[in-house]
């Protein structure tokens, strides 16, 4: 007859507070006059990062700058708005076409050119391009998000259409997952009325588990939704249109960091950092969020961040005031 406590044990990991203080370095990249931008970022380690995006050096145009450690080298082979690899020779680039690099050559898979014509290598790949995002487990298992809203998936050898139904207009912003079981995408739209939604795969079907309502109040999610990353199933981040949106045992909370978010992405859940417009760039610690107030600019977009222990990268373009684009590159190293 007395009272017996039958409860399960959870065990939590919680991590310490890291420290905000970053020493930035900035480079400009492209000629005056040309439209040059950075859109995305990524790489093994603090010594071999690639940006990519399209820009103009020399009067010769490229679509990749490969970081080796001391200098900033452009590639011409490849291009496009979005990177994501497994190793040092297995990387992948999407934009206007599919790229892969297997360590000496960047070879592009939804179709090849002779003669000034397109040879269509995969239908699906070559017809849903644009893509603004990619991300997967292996090169036999990826995912790739266009602009009209579309998920495409690629096995190794051929790609297939996904069934995701967004919104009319929503493109698909960014792809993240933690293994084969837990991936997110979320979509948007800045045209008009913003929108936003957020899709879990779950038995190879983007299944709906937010959006964004038509009318904000209270501690809803701001649209559009722009980014999304993750680093366990007990937390959830999405840089939206008014900062960052966090997920916690369900429990969705918007956090106003002070601007728009277009990016986030982190090393771990005490090491995060999202970016906006006008060089805006914050870090959460694991208990509060710091905004570098000397990294902000007049113009210009920063996008793409890769996040090491004890670096970041961060790419973007700058507005040069009647001289064109530039591309821009942040590199923050822990002081």
């Amino acid at each position: 007859g007395s009272a017996k406590d039958s409860s399960n044990f959870i065990t939590v990991k919680t991590l310490g507070i890291t420290s905000n203080n970053y020493v930035w370095e900035e480079k400009i990249i492209g000629d005056d006059g040309y439209y040059n931008e950075l859109d995305d970022v990524w790489g093994t380690d603090e010594n071999n990062v690639y940006a990519v995006g399209g820009f103009e050096v020399n009067g010769d145009f490229y679509g990749i700058l490969h970081w080796n450690g001391s200098n900033w080298i452009p590639i011409a082979d490849a291009g496009g708005h979005t990177i994501f690899g497994f190793s040092a020779n297995d990387i992948w680039v999407a934009g206007g076409g599919v790229f892969h690099y297997d360590g000496n050559t960047w070879n592009q898979i939804d179709a090849k050119w002779v003669n000034n014509q397109a040879v269509i290598l995969d239908t699906v790949l070559f017809e849903n391009s644009e893509y603004m995002c990619i991300w997967g487990t292996s090169s036999n298992n990826l995912y790739l998000g266009n602009l009209w809203g579309r998920i495409v998936h690629w096995d190794g050898s051929k790609a297939s259409l996904m069934d995701v139904q967004t919104n009319n207009g929503e493109g698909i912003r960014d792809i993240y997952g933690l293994d084969e079981n837990t991936i997110y995408a979320v979509s948007g739209n800045n045209n008009g009325l913003r929108t936003g939604a957020i899709y879990s795969l779950e038995n190879g079907r983007w299944i709906l588990i937010n959006k964004a309502p038509s009318s904000v109040s209270g501690n809803e999610l701001i649209p559009p939704f722009n980014s999304v990353w993750l680093e366990n199933n007990y937390e959830l981040y999405i840089a939206n249109g008014g900062g960052v949106g966090r997920r916690r045992n369900n429990y969705w909370k918007q956090i106003d960091i002070g601007f728009y978010g277009e990016r986030i992405r982190g090393y771990a859940s005490n090491n995060i950092f999202v970016t906006g417009d006008f060089g805006n760039v914050t870090h959460f610690n694991g208990k509060e969020w710091h905004h570098y107030d000397k990294l902000e600019r007049a113009s210009g977009v920063l996008k793409g961040i890769m996040v090491f222990n004890k670096t970041v990268f961060i790419v973007g373009y700058t507005d040069q005031q009647g001289f064109g684009l530039k591309g821009f590159i942040l590199k923050g190293t822990l002081n």
